[in-house]
């Protein structure tokens, strides 16, 4: 019998304390015990069933304290291991709550005919994504609106079916209407079209750092933690992923803070939200003049060459292009779609032949990949995808 736990250290502060935490050890200890307490009682072999017993009833309820003791009372103590409803309590001791999830929001373009008629959608009309990951997107247009006759170009608004991050897709990602429309062109989510992220729960190291930057921005001094703090109150926004650039970058008395969502871009709406929270309401502290703004972006041409396993029919080499491009397209912050893909980050070194062994980790099909492209370094900036090329090399 031992303590299963993933925090040795604090099974090491109860060794530290003498307190017994092998099964060995207090059966010692029990040993000692009971010749302190003068028992005389005599039938102690190792398989006597009476002293099996005694020592089990000891043992085993011990064992339940101790374990209680390092993977619950310890662990929540500490805001670094604390966890659930304890990472709730921290929260709440700095006038803090965990961000709830929330659904994205945002806007399609449905472009049309020429003499196009007018055409009623009915509300919860929806457009859709391809399935990325065998999972499809949806957006709905939750009143009725009217596509009026003639008009070639119109924007809908439009929220995410579901709460959660993964909805903020790129631009293009929404494409496919719940039913043929009569003169319809194309409809598709721009560039530009989030005007708030959606987002998950806020997980226990989200919320962790959003309580160190009020528990050390509780001086009044509106410094980076403050800023920062003011910032991630709003959904899709993390502490850690917010950059300062102090130092009068637009002159004396400004600085600006680079915002980095997980997918998608901040676009001016956002912004302007933020930005409001900021300025408007008179917090001052890293100069007179502070603006939040989308990361500046280092645009990549990306080319592949792919080369599949044999024997696989033209549907599934299709279909794993698909894949592989999904997948890229989730490094460089296009999706959410793999959660366990590396990403594009500022100030850090792009790898590519991580990148490459990543798809052959995650996709059985591929039997070689080669990219033309060399690995870089990113500034204040994120790296985005200027065209991706992925040619089938099994026929070349």
């Amino acid at each position: 019998m031992a303590i299963k736990t993933k925090h040795p250290e604090f099974v090491q502060v109860l060794k530290n304390s003498d307190i017994p935490t092998t099964e060995k050890d207090i059966h010692a200890q029990f040993d000692a015990e009971v010749k302190v307490q003068g028992s005389l009682i005599n039938n102690d072999p190792k398989y006597s069933p009476f002293w099996r017993l005694i020592t089990s009833i000891i043992k085993k309820p011990y064992f339940w304290l101790l374990s209680f003791l390092v993977n619950t009372v310890l662990p929540q103590s500490f805001v670094k291991t604390a966890s659930g409803l304890f990472v709730d309590l921290y929260l709440q001791s700095v006038n803090l709550t965990r961000k709830p999830a929330s659904k994205t929001q945002g806007f399609v373009i449905f472009e049309r005919e020429v003499g196009a008629p007018e055409i009623n959608l009915p509300a919860g009309f929806s457009i859709s994504t391809e399935r990325i990951n065998n999972i499809i997107y949806q957006l709905i247009i939750p009143d009725a609106f009217t596509l009026p006759a003639n008009v070639t170009s119109i924007k809908v608004a439009c929220v995410a079916a579901k709460t959660g991050g993964d909805f903020n897709l790129a631009g293009g990602y929404y494409r496919i209407p719940q039913t043929p429309l009569p003169g319809l062109i194309q409809v598709y989510n721009p560039d530009d079209w989030l005007t708030t992220p959606g987002a998950d729960t806020e997980k226990d190291s989200d919320a962790k750092e959003r309580y160190r930057a009020q528990f050390t921005a509780v001086s009044g001094w509106y410094i980076d933690d403050k800023y920062k703090l003011i910032m991630s109150e709003f959904g899709g926004v993390k502490t850690d992923q917010i950059y300062i650039e102090k130092n009068g970058p637009r002159g004396p008395e400004t600085a600006n803070a680079f915002l980095l969502l997980d997918s998608g871009t901040a676009t001016e709406p956002f912004l302007k939200a933020i930005n409001d929270a900021v300025r408007v309401d008179g917090y001052h502290g890293l100069g007179d003049d502070m603006i939040a703004m989308a990361l500046p972006e280092k645009h990549i041409a990306i080319i592949l060459e792919l080369l599949p396993i044999p024997n696989l029919t033209p549907e599934q080499i299709t279909a794993l292009k698909q894949d592989i491009e999904q997948y890229i397209r989730c490094v460089f912050r296009e999706n959410q779609a793999y959660p366990t893909a590396m990403k594009t980050w500022p100030l850090d070194l792009f790898s590519f032949s991580t990148l490459n062994q990543e798809l052959r980790n995650t996709f059985s099909n591929i039997e070689s990949l080669y990219f033309a492209n060399r690995d870089f370094r990113t500034a204040i900036e994120i790296a985005r995808i200027q065209s991706l090329t992925i040619t089938d090399m099994a026929n070349a």
